[in-house]
């Protein structure tokens, strides 16, 4: 009877340790993330012309693509590195977001940046 008590509370630990990493990631952002909230909004960058250039080097670049979660797969996305679209938009540096409009915005950009730049509405 004692050994089944015990293996109960084992259990109960367990269970309460994997719902709080669950409620960490939800919190965090990461969770939402995952689930592709900003497909729209990426999607609808890319339909306006805007494109981000990087280099899989890049530390700051893969921050930019970590904001978008899941949904970067929709982002206009150049390796500079092998690309000429990043040299025929004139980038200096990554990441780099181009816009039809000519201009470059240079460095990682928040998501509100990029919506109030491009039009694009934000979840």
């Amino acid at each position: 009877m004692k050994n089944k008590k015990i293996w109960i509370w084992i259990i109960i630990v367990f269970v309460a340790i994997l719902g709080s990493w669950g409620i960490k990631g939800y919190y965090t952002g990461s969770a939402v993330q995952e689930l592709g909230v900003y497909d729209n909004f990426a999607q609808c960058l890319t339909e306006k012309g805007v494109g981000m250039g990087g280099s899989p080097m890049c530390g700051h670049c893969k921050a930019q693509k970590e904001l978008f979660g899941d949904s970067f797969q929709y982002i206009d996305y150049h390796v500079c590195d092998i690309d000429e679209w990043c040299e025929k938009n004139n980038l200096i540096g990554y990441p780099s977001w181009a816009f039809p409009d000519g201009e470059i915005l240079l460095g990682k950009q928040s998501l509100k940046k990029l919506s109030e730049k491009s039009g694009c509405e934000l979840p």
